[in-house]
């Protein structure tokens, strides 16, 4: 009898979980996207020779709808500073971790443009090379914050493309960046 009784409890309990779980599906989306960053360099320009520039991108998100809003969770990948001088030669990467918000305009059930806003923790990591030796420094955390917006393009029912530029503020190294891809989501609920 009590052995009934727990199975019972159990497939009751399993049935609400799995519930909860598609319900919860039914507002989510995911995103992947490839691109590329442009920046300033930031503290690396004090080194002559040494700046900025463009390089490739990449990241992903997952979240939740909030009537024509989205509050996802992020990660993002780039190149943010490379250079040489007199054969010695730098690169700083950025593995991004934050938390965006966007909010979309319009009614169109094929097209939203949208603003985003996010906020994070980076962790950045140098490379130093020269005479054919590399060397590992200048990892650490900093705080990124960012700005930018993009549009929803639905080419099914439930999927589409997602152009977006962003632009971001990384506290502790002064640089700036400008992060444009495309990329694609796919919408739970739709």
């Amino acid at each position: 009898m009590l052995n009934r009784r727990v199975l019972k409890t159990l497939a009751l309990l399993a049935g609400a979980s799995i519930y909860s779980a598609v319900a919860w599906a039914a507002g989510a989306e995911v995103s992947g996207y490839g691109g590329g960053s442009w920046s300033n360099g930031g503290d690396l320009t004090t080194i002559s020779g040494l700046k900025g520039g463009s390089s490739g991108a990449f990241g992903g998100a997952a979240g939740v709808k909030l009537g024509t809003a989205h509050v996802l969770a992020e990660f993002g990948y780039a190149t943010v500073a490379s250079g040489s001088n007199s054969g010695i030669g730098v690169t700083q990467r950025t593995v991004d971790f934050g938390a965006a918000f966007d909010y979309g305009f319009g009614s169109s059930e094929k097209v939203t443009p949208y603003v985003a806003a996010d906020l994070g923790i980076a962790h950045g990591s140098a490379t130093f090379s020269a005479a054919g030796a590399s060397a590992n420094t200048g990892d650490g955390n900093q705080l990124y914050a960012g700005v930018g917006g993009g549009l929803r393009f639905f080419v099914g029912h439930s999927w589409g493309l997602k152009p977006e530029v962003m632009f971001r503020r990384y506290r502790s190294d002064g640089i700036n960046t400008i992060t444009y891809g495309l990329g694609v989501f796919y919408d739970f609920g739709k």
